[in-house]
């Protein structure tokens, strides 16, 4: 029997991912989301960092148990947080505000590693 509303949240959840982080490809935020899924990974903060590490070249492989791993530990958890609430506001602001398109780059290239 399957669960069909883990199904969607799961399509959900790498549609998402894809938006913030370009350079995902969909594969690869399939391949994300199962990882979480089959490590029975609950905190979506911890799914969010593993896609951050991933976008910035880390291995797919690792992405999840390393991310369980980091934050376990409260200062890193603190750290990353505030750095995933940053590319949020960034990707929304990129989006929503006309800018120069050097600028934009510049930005895009900063926040979201593209």
């Amino acid at each position: 029997m399957v669960n069909y509303e883990l199904k969607y949240k799961k399509i959900g959840l790498y549609k998402t991912i894809q938006k913030f982080f370009p350079v995902i490809t969909e594969d690869k935020a399939k391949v994300l989301s199962d990882n979480a899924a089959a490590a029975h990974v609950l905190d979506a903060d911890v799914i969010w960092v593993a896609a951050l590490y991933i976008a910035r070249g880390g291995s797919l492989d690792h992405a999840v148990d390393a991310s369980i791993k980091v934050m376990q530990d409260h200062i890193y958890r603190k750290i990353l947080i505030g750095d995933l609430k940053s590319i949020r506001q960034i990707s929304y602001t990129l989006k929503s505000k006309s800018l120069n398109s050097d600028l934009k780059k510049f930005l895009r290239t900063i926040y979201l590693g593209i």
